[in-house]
């Protein structure tokens, strides 16, 4: 049985995947990163059914890896102001609902009314991601390769729909704090992935309709499945500045989301 998954094919480094322990094993070269653990006791009140259930589950719900590159990369990353993070989830079911992400936004440029966005890698797994703001709700369903744009102004929550366990990356501008306040108001997003099917929140109540959108190259940006973003990003970092200066790509942003709707 193999336990030690191999990722450098998906994620552009000698990093692997130890299925035994659930944890990530770095290789010869990769700057050593311990992970930030998002716990039950942070997480308790924003999942469908409340608090309860704690007996049955681990203390983490899933692990951050922040600030992981090559260690020859590491100051050119941080001299670009961006910064490269993996995130870690094991397959639970709480309550009935998907294990998944607290949920924030970003806060605004300076001397802008855009939010900074993001941009995610599935590395091993399936993911769903959801996005929100007053208008819109979006789903993103996707797998190993695929990347996953966060668009300025939209908050969103990565959650673990499978059986397995899901392994992301992402890309961002190094500097800013995220917002978890109207996740942490209204006690989750405003909709809730169980297995029996989405639930609304309650404690949204003029939740727009869930839409869903397909996952898609976006040569703008260097991004294309099947190869690693890392990769790409590090070959030209310049390709990431719109994670900094959104403001120049709002026709890419927006055609991101008008060409892949569905219905």
């Amino acid at each position: 049985m193999v336990s030690m998954v191999p990722l450098e094919k998906f994620c552009g480094m000698g990093i692997g995947l130890d299925l035994g322990s659930g944890k990530l094993v770095f290789g010869e070269g990769v700057k050593k990163v311990e992970p930030d653990l998002r716990t039950w006791a942070q997480m308790k009140d924003l999942f469908a059914g409340g608090p309860r259930g704690r007996e049955k589950l681990p203390e983490w719900l899933y692990a951050m890896y922040r600030e992981v590159c090559n260690e020859g990369d590491f100051e050119r990353i941080a001299n670009a102001g961006l910064r490269f993070d993996l995130t870690l989830f094991p397959s639970l079911s709480i309550n009935g609902e998907y294990n998944k992400t607290y949920g924030h936004f970003h806060p605004k440029v300076k001397g802008s009314e855009l939010t900074y966005p993001e941009v995610y890698e599935v590395v091993y797994g399936q993911g769903h991601f959801l996005l929100q703001n007053d208008e819109n709700v979006l789903l993103i369903e996707a797998g190993q390769g695929d990347k996953i744009l966060i668009p300025p102004n939209y908050g969103h929550v990565t959650i673990n729909p499978g059986k397995g366990i899901l392994l992301i990356a992402n890309w961002i501008e190094r500097n800013f704090r995220s917002e978890y306040g109207e996740y942490r108001e209204r006690k989750g997003a405003m909709y809730f992935e169980t297995e029996k099917g989405w639930e609304k929140n309650p404690n949204y109540e003029n939740a727009p309709e869930m839409r869903k959108i397909k996952v898609k190259d976006i040569p703008e940006f260097g991004l294309f499945k099947g190869r690693p973003m890392y990769e790409t990003g590090m070959e030209n970092l310049g390709k990431l500045d719109f994670l900094k200066n959104p403001g120049k790509y709002l026709e890419v942003f927006d055609g991101y989301l008008k060409l892949k709707k569905l219905g």
